[in-house]
C-alpha cells in the first residue's frame, strides 16, 4: 500500500518476528506467532453458530425491549388519562400493578 494512503492515526507494521499496531500515537507490540495463533482462533470461533447468529439475536433483543418499553409507556398514559381513576386508592393500586410489570 502506498504510504500516502495509510491512515496515520491507525496502522500496523509487520516485521519478521513482530507486529506493531499504532493507534492515536500509542503502540502495541505482539510477537508474530502469538498474533497468528489469535488470528486462527478468532476465525475458528467466528464459525460457531452462536457467533454467526449473535448480531441478529442482539438486534432482535434490543427491538423487543424497545417495543415492550414503548407499549408499557403508552398503556400507562392511557390508564392515567381515564377519568374514572380520580380515587387516590385506585391510583395507588394502578401504580403498583404497573411497577410490577
Amino acid at each position: 500500500m502506498p504510504y500516502w494512503l495509510v491512515d496515520q492515526n491507525d496502522y500496523m507494521t509487520v516485521s519478521s518476528d513482530r507486529i506493531i499496531h499504532t493507534s492515536k500515537g500509542e503502540s502495541v507490540t505482539m510477537e508474530l506467532f502469538k498474533y497468528e495463533k489469535q488470528f486462527y482462533a478468532f476465525h475458528i470461533l467466528k464459525e460457531f453458530d452462536f457467533f454467526k447468529s449473535y448480531k441478529k439475536w442482539r438486534n432482535f433483543t434490543v427491538l423487543k425491549n424497545y417495543m415492550r418499553r414503548t407499549n408499557l409507556e403508552e398503556t400507562k398514559e392511557k390508564i392515567n388519562n381515564v377519568k374514572l381513576l380520580f380515587d387516590t386508592e385506585l391510583k395507588k393500586a394502578n401504580t403498583l400493578v404497573l411497577r410490577a410489570n
